[in-house]
């Protein structure tokens, strides 16, 4: 006889069905006090999923919304983008299914945040805006204050750097009045990589310091990690090199302790590019190169377009034009398909880099003048240097004719 075919007496399946709804509560009383020690969670994972999906066939919603709540950081931190958008969606039927429009709302806005990691910027602001109208009836201001954060998140990826703006200053302005740090210092961190694409490098600073100290009063050393990350990136620019260097390595070495892959790949690519700006374009290529395979590893489309875009621009400066072309057509279509706006801009001015390198003047004009428009249009410094190159480059071609 297999074993689908045994058939238990009454009292011997109820023996089974409280051994496993004892094995549950102990798996979720486990699961709530290590969540965020995400190294012991990796080495329960199959227990925790399993004792997941019990909950789920025997229709245990309020557990079901528990391991969905409490998994999402740790799939998030390791990049289980499928475990966590299968959980999350269980969570958002659960809390359905009991009547409880307060999880239902957390359930819409965390599957929020998984699509826009994974670059599925529409799908997110579609769930963003159910979880903030679910806010809005509640009248739940740290729920509005979140959702508002988060679509901001959303419009700055995109490039509509005013739009974000708006929904950060209503967020922090809500997470005042709530006394909420946390929520606060999120904030402070995203203005602070506005005004960095914006190319105000000194407000950005300050508003990265402000939530430093937030992250070092509530002890958070992830947040202190990916502060430091966007620390680093203004100094690259502002071409203070040995201090970039020092903030992305402290920052590498906190994402290595806490298994922060996403973090970790995008740590590696800042490094490379603080090596290109010294000319180190071997280096900065080892960088990127390792960048791109934990970042394809992972499935992160913004950032694997990312690595292609540098990886492209070291290949014309080693004139591997031939690789350069399909680095940065690669990178080109990937940000199309996540409608990066900023990546798009950056990387058509890129491609003309290459056209003129390769002697061909019409393309580059012709791919520097959409990059220029475009870049105009959602208002970032990249676009003073495109211009630059236009400009020469027309003044070049007169010349010759002269």
């Amino acid at each position: 006889m297999n074993d689908s075919e045994i058939e238990f007496e009454p009292e011997v399946s109820e023996v089974f069905t409280t051994a496993q709804i004892d094995a549950n509560q102990v798996l979720l009383a486990f699961l709530q006090n290590e969540v965020t020690k995400h190294d012991r969670l990796e080495k329960e994972r199959i227990n925790l999923l399993s004792a997941a999906e019990w909950s789920y066939s025997n229709q245990e919603w309020n557990a079901v919304i528990d391991y969905a709540r409490y998994l999402k950081d740790y799939f998030a931190i390791r990049s289980y983008w499928k475990d966590s958008e299968t959980w999350l969606i269980r969570g958002l039927e659960a809390s359905q299914k009991l009547g409880d429009q307060s999880r239902e709302a957390q359930m819409e806005h965390e599957l929020g945040r998984v699509y826009a990691n994974q670059g599925n910027y529409a799908l997110a602001r579609e769930h963003y805006q159910k979880a903030l109208e679910l806010a809005e009836a509640l009248q739940d201001p740290p729920k509005l204050a979140s959702v508002l954060h988060q679509l901001g998140v959303i419009e700055m990826y995109q490039a509509n750097y005013n739009d974000a703006w708006l929904f950060f200053k209503r967020s922090i302005d809500l997470s005042q009045d709530l006394d909420d740090q946390d929520g606060r210092g999120a904030t402070l961190h995203c203005l602070g990589m506005v005004q960095t694409a914006r190319g105000d490098y000194e407000s950005a600073l300050k508003y990265f310091e402000q939530c430093m100290a937030i992250w070092e009063e509530l002890g958070y050393e992830y947040s202190q990690a990916r502060t430091l990350h966007e620390m680093a990136r203004v100094e690259t620019s502002r071409r203070n090199y040995d201090q970039a260097r020092e903030y992305a390595q402290t920052s590498l070495l906190m994402k290595e302790k806490s298994g922060d892959r996403q973090g970790y790949a995008a740590t590696l690519h800042e490094l490379g590019r603080i090596l290109s700006k010294q000319n180190d374009l071997i280096g900065a290529r080892e960088h990127y190169l390792k960048s791109y395979e934990i970042s394809l590893e992972i499935g992160n489309p913004q950032t694997i377009a990312s690595a292609l875009h540098q990886l492209g621009l070291i290949c014309i400066d080693l004139k591997d034009y031939n690789e350069a072309r399909s680095y940065l057509e690669d990178s080109l279509q990937r940000s199309k398909a996540v409608g990066h706006k900023r990546e798009i801009a950056i990387t058509k001015g890129a491609l003309g880099k290459l056209a003129k390198a390769e002697g061909n003047i019409s393309e580059a004009i012709r791919l520097w003048s959409e990059s220029l428009a475009e870049l105009e249009e959602i208002g970032t410094p990249q676009a003073k240097t495109v211009k630059e190159w236009l400009t020469k480059v027309r003044e070049d071609s007169t010349s010759d004719i002269n």
